[in-house]
């Protein structure tokens, strides 16, 4: 087991064996939209709720969705330039 991919040593992605590449990718692509869609849920879901709760003006709601959306097109950019 010595020689084989990620075995006593740190993951990485730079010597992914044949067998596993598209594997990998999928899972990759995977977890990618995996975290945005949490993400995106989460915050609509609070924005939702601390707005019918009364804690929360139209105008916060529209500042936080400014500012996670700058986000989601960096995590897209970085996804697609790991390719």
């Amino acid at each position: 087991m010595n020689g084989r991919w990620n075995v006593d040593g740190p993951v990485t992605m730079t010597k992914i064996p044949a067998e596993f590449a598209e594997f990998v990718v999928a899972k990759r692509n995977q977890l990618l939209s995996n975290v945005v869609t949490s993400s995106l849920v989460g915050v609509v879901l609070a924005n939702g709720v601390a707005l019918l709760a009364g804690d929360a003006s139209p105008a916060v709601l529209a500042e936080t969705v400014q500012t996670q959306v700058p986000l989601y097109i960096l995590t897209a950019i970085a996804s697609f330039l790991a390719r």
